[in-house]
């Protein structure tokens, strides 16, 4: 199987992109990584392709912003790559603890990976407001579990399909100047459209740091969040995450990285 990890950048520099860059070399990650980048930085552009990274320069089109355009030039660089499967992935807050391909090739068997944040959409003030998005759709959807935009795994094309029409449902209500990615994303998952692999966090694969910071146990939470121990992440069974996402909300992390 081939696999290609895809992401975008802007307005960062070279230090915020380190963690992300140095860990999936770390991790012994050896696919194809590309980089989708909105500036014009010889610094980055150098350090990136010294760690084999395809860069692809694109412009944000205002009103668009980062999260949204990103969709949209994702789709269009994924057209001409030779892969199987693509891992569309968050920059500014990703570490890899290991290497992801060693836990998709051993527990993968639907088109696409969707990751939990462990929360309902309703006992959340933000992912309540973006859900206002699309009011006819709130009233199911209010329900069902919060999936992370962060970190999107599948196959080419499926994923191609779905960063597609992430962007034009946005679109569609005028919504490029604010990011509607996880809102998109999340309607379009629980759909029976997609053949979708939905993990939770106990899985020990990706988790998201966000909520763990912003509510105190047990609140609403639909299972209990990965445990933090110095600079790794674990779920009960003891197993370090992969993927550690928003790492830059806990504090010795944010100081660590």
């Amino acid at each position: 199987m081939k696999y290609t990890i895809i992401g975008s950048i802007s307005g960062y520099v070279i230090n915020d992109i380190k963690p992300f860059v140095l860990s999936i070399h770390n991790s012994g990650y050896d696919g194809q990584k590309i980089m989708i980048f909105y500036d014009k930085d010889p610094e980055i552009d150098s350090f990136l392709r010294d760690f084999g990274w395809n860069i692809y320069y694109k412009t944000i089109n205002k009103p668009s912003v980062i999260y949204n355009q990103r969709l949209v030039d994702s789709f269009e660089v994924l057209k001409n790559q030779d892969t199987d499967i693509v891992i569309f992935l968050d920059v500014f807050d990703i570490v890899f603890n290991k290497n992801p391909v060693e836990w998709i090739s051993k527990n993968f068997y639907g088109d696409l990976i969707a990751t939990s944040e462990s929360l309902n959409f309703k006992n959340d003030d933000w992912s309540t407001f973006i859900g206002s998005f699309f009011p006819d759709e709130w009233e199911w959807l209010k329900d069902k579990e919060i999936y992370n935009c962060g970190v999107i795994i599948g196959k080419k094309n499926i994923v191609m399909d779905l960063l597609n029409t992430m962007y034009n449902m946005g679109v569609s209500i005028n919504k490029e100047n604010y990011p509607f990615d996880q809102i998109t994303f999340n309607i379009e998952i629980h759909k029976t459209k997609y053949n979708t692999q939905f993990v939770n966090q106990q899985q020990g694969f990706v988790c998201h740091l966000t909520l763990k910071d912003k509510y105190s146990e047990p609140y609403y939470f639909t299972e209990k969040l990965p445990i933090i121990r110095n600079s790794k992440v674990f779920n009960n069974d003891n197993e370090e995450f992969y993927i550690i996402h928003q790492y830059k909300k806990i504090n010795n992390f944010k100081l660590l990285y």
